[in-house]
């Protein structure tokens, strides 16, 4: 979700996607899993 708010224009929303997500990281019990994400919400320039 952050990344289609993204790219429809509206950072703010996305930002907020962002956040929650990687709030929800904590609750991915598999680090390769973890880490996958974890490296697609970085890759936002947000």
């Amino acid at each position: 979700m952050a990344r289609a708010q993204l790219v429809a224009g509206d950072r703010i929303t996305a930002s907020g996607w962002q956040a929650r997500s990687r709030a929800a990281l904590a609750a991915i019990a598999d680090p390769k899993d973890r880490a996958q994400i974890e490296a697609d919400l970085d890759s936002l320039s947000i």
